[in-house]
């Protein structure tokens, strides 16, 4: 992984630079940011050669202004090699500025000019202290949290104005200090030259959790023991921190809301022509050809997966989740999905798209927008959030280890998807009905409306469908079902979902008690029969129950006006009936049969529905018949 992204940080080099500077300078510039960016220019007029402190000048900031500015993020609090830092809730113009100049001032090659100038400017600043904290905190007090402020030096010339770029002490200064003081001779680890200057990588400059410098076991055998399992010449480091920095602009996409992932792509055949293929598809410069005529609502996240996908698996992706909830110092990986190929990717959004697509057929009032908008990792997300669902409100009690205790089942999810691997129908199905529940329960005391309960149930219909299309259910077809004429043209919409006596059973048997809580509340005002459903842990034998009961609602509210309400009710009880009969027994979870009955309480007057159809095609065909 590592050697795929120093070939797209040397592939970025030999784009953007033109000289060894460019190469060192770190880009501060955020092209994915909506926060604002800034810089706080600290300038001082030097036009007689006597460093004169005017003003703090606050200007937008842009790409270019890390190149000019010299940027490049020092380790901790030590000082930067450059007079230009990004402010920090510390003392940055301590910390950073003014420990550039300590550290400036005791590099011996300086000639006594050069020490004089500098000198000189550090002196200014310190003259003038209070002025600039004053100003620089004021400017602080209008910034908004996420907002990103840089401190550094511009100088005025007489009509001229210089960045530090412009000044050749600067340049000369942060070359030096980026020139590594630990060197060897051997053989680079990612270009695999031989007998060059190489050094140890840092994890600043790789990733913090990349760990191929650690000590091994048989680290005391060594005679040299430099960190030597992972030396680098100074180009490749150069590539690796590129390729980090371009992965962090380009290939740092949202996952799903609050979630975060690096994509890094590892190339096996035609290292070079494959990576520079990859750029051009994820820096969209061929998305509408690749994805052909995809809606322009498919996010950007989407659309380079998608793109991707296309491809042949001479590459891989990576999807690298980082956790930095204890802070950047922190940083470590949260899940790390590997060798994720193109064809996989095609397969993930070839089911996604055929569920999407069939809801949005059988449920248009219901599926707003274009039926490509739904991502299916996102309806995953609900069953498995980040902190537990308290109906809003989270206990005192339940802290970060909570959070982090679903997202960790979420990630695992999501792994299994991308790597093809079967998952444990008893812990997806108790998942999805814990939310169910929640949500009905929430229902009941009025917290939420009747739409977001049932909507709650088409999320988990959809997300069940998706697995079962990537075949990482297993799918219990335990009995040899009977044909029904009346209700196959329904199930065939939902592909396999509804593919056994039993969860056909369950489903009508869903249908009608939707049905009658409906005409319940219209007779009465009230739904008093919901709590014959047990909160939805109902077993076999509670199912088998429900049937008698429903049927003796259907003779007790008989006085209604509105017979055909009862009619179909009647219908989809009476068939629901006939696939439970066909059903002994069951290995199926009490979750997961649950799972078959809430789909048909959600689906209850679309089946009505086409239960009225059928019954007037079928009147319709009577008559032609007798003609």
């Amino acid at each position: 992984m590592i050697e795929s992204i120093a070939l797209l940080g040397h592939l970025e080099n030999e784009k953007n630079s033109s000289d060894d500077i460019s190469r060192m300078i770190e880009n501060c510039y955020r092209y994915n940011s909506k926060k604002q960016q800034q810089v706080a220019g600290i300038n001082i007029d030097i036009t007689n050669n006597i460093p004169v402190f005017k003003d703090v000048i606050l200007f937008d900031l842009r790409p270019e202004h890390s190149r000019k500015m010299l940027y490049r993020g020092g380790n901790g609090t030590g000082a930067n090699p450059s007079p230009s830092a990004a402010k920090t809730q510390n003392d940055t113009l301590t910390r950073k500025i003014y420990a550039f100049f300590n550290k400036a001032l005791d590099v011996d090659f300086l000639t006594a000019e050069e020490r004089q100038w500098l000198s000189d400017v550090y002196q200014c600043l310190q003259a003038n202290d209070q002025v600039l904290r004053t100003k620089i905190d004021d400017i602080c007090a209008n910034r908004n949290k996420g907002d990103s402020l840089f401190l550094t030096l511009i100088f005025t010339k007489g009509d001229e104005l210089l960045f530090v770029a412009d000044i050749p002490l600067f340049v000369k200064l942060f070359r030096f200090f980026n020139t590594p003081n630990t060197v060897s001779k051997g053989t680079c680890s990612i270009c695999k030259k031989q007998d060059v200057t190489v050094m140890p990588a840092s994890s600043s400059q790789t990733y913090k959790f990349f760990n191929l410098d650690k000590r091994g076991f048989f680290w005391g055998l060594l005679e040299n023991k430099d960190p030597v399992s992972f030396p680098v010449c100074l180009d490749c480091l150069y590539d690796i921190e590129k390729g980090k920095e371009y992965i962090k602009n380009k290939l740092n996409f949202m996952f799903v809301k609050g979630l975060y992932y690096h994509l890094i792509p590892q190339f096996f055949i035609g290292n070079e022509a494959s990576a520079r293929r990859f750029i051009e598809i994820v820096e969209g410069q061929n998305n509408g050809q690749v994805v052909d005529d995809l809606s322009s609502n498919v996010s950007n996240e989407q659309l380079a997966l998608r793109s991707i996908g296309k491809l042949d698996d001479s590459i891989a992706v990576n999807f690298l989740f980082l956790d930095t909830s204890s802070g950047a110092s922190a940083e470590k990986i949260a899940m790390l999905v590997q060798d994720v190929y193109p064809s996989r990717l095609s397969k993930i959004f070839e089911a996604q798209d055929t569920v999407t697509s069939m809801y949005f057929t059988v449920f248009p009032k219901a599926s707003k927008g274009n039926k490509y908008q739904q991502n299916l990792f996102a309806v995953a997300r609900e069953f498995f959030p980040k902190q537990k669902d308290n109906g809003g409100k989270k206990k005192k009690t339940e802290g970060k280890k909570s959070g982090k205790g679903f997202d960790k089942y979420f990630l695992s999810v999501t792994q299994n998807i991308f790597e093809n691997k079967p998952m444990d129908n008893g812990f997806i199905y108790s998942s999805i009905m814990d939310k169910v529940v929640k949500q009905f329960n929430n229902m009941l005391a009025k917290n939420i409306t009747e739409f977001e309960f049932l909507s709650t149930i088409k999320k988990a219909e959809m997300f069940v469908s998706f697995l079962l299309l990537l075949n990482l259910l297993k799918d219990r077809k335990e009995e040899t079902m009977e044909s029904e004429e009346l209700f196959d043209d329904y199930f065939v919409k939902f592909k396999d979902l509804y593919n056994s006596p039993l969860k056909r059973g369950l489903f009508l048997l869903g249908v009608a008690t939707r049905m009658f809580v409906d005409l319940q509340y219209d007779e009465r005002g009230s739904k008093p029969f919901l709590t014959e459903l047990k909160s939805f842990k109902m077993n076999l034998t509670d199912f088998r129950g429900l049937v008698p009961k429903l049927q003796n609602k259907i003779v007790e509210y008989d006085y209604v006006e509105e017979k055909w309400k009862l009619n179909r009710m009647s219908i989809a009880l009476a068939n629901a009936s006939k696939y439970l009969l066909q059903v002994d027994k069951t290995n199926m979870s009490v979750q997961e049969m649950n799972f078959y009955f809430v789909t048909g309480y959600h689906q209850g007057w679309d089946v009505g529905s086409y239960i009225g159809s059928k019954l007037k095609e079928y009147k319709e065909n009577s008559t032609e018949d007798g003609r």
